[in-house]
């Protein structure tokens, strides 16, 4: 990163994390909420890209993504997994690739930086589908990995899942509701 770049390794002034002003969430805030990895997982600081984008791409990834799912917290709405992939390809203004494997660490990656400071998970408003409107198991996963949700209540990785049971549907309504109140 150089002095020209932000912490999300983009220009000033292009970063819609940074140039928020109005947000509810300080720039020290954002430095601190940036994704932690293990030591097995990519980094800047240990590879060039990501799913084969350069950083400062990945990080323009992230911050359409949040955008997007900022703009439908402020009118109340969810989002679904495929438009919000959308969304960020229409932003980035070129195809991304599949999101198979994307996608679920490009919500990762945005929840990561907002929920540290706000207990609250952007990624609850990103749904499987309108007829099945509800997270998907790693919105568990990684609200317990967050300590937002007790272990016992997240999905376990390699077991099937089928649906949300009642603890884990109140947080996730309490997530959603609080992300709508937050900003509209």
């Amino acid at each position: 990163m150089n002095s020209e770049e932000c912490i999300h390794g983009l220009t000033p002034g292009t970063c819609s994390l940074c140039k928020q002003a109005s947000s509810p969430f300080s720039n020290s805030q954002r430095a601190k909420s940036r994704l932690t990895p293990t030591a097995d997982r990519k980094t800047p600081e240990n590879s060039a890209d990501f799913f084969g984008h350069p950083w400062p791409e990945w990080f323009h990834m992230c911050d359409i993504a949040t955008d997007y799912i900022l703009e439908r917290a402020a009118i109340g709405r969810t989002t679904t997994y495929g438009d919000l992939w959308s969304a960020v390809e229409e932003g980035l203004g070129k195809p991304i690739g599949n999101a198979y494997y994307q996608r679920p660490h490009l919500l990762e990656w945005t929840t990561r930086r907002f929920a540290v400071a706000r207990k609250l998970m952007l990624s609850a408003l990103v749904v499987r589908d309108a007829e099945d409107p509800g997270p998907g198991a790693g919105f568990f996963r990684l609200a317990a990995e967050l300590g937002l949700l007790h272990d016992d209540a997240a999905p376990k990785a390699g077991e099937p899942w089928l649906a949300m049971s009642s603890v884990q549907r109140d947080f996730w309504e309490r997530q959603r509701n609080g992300l709508f109140s937050l900003w509209k």
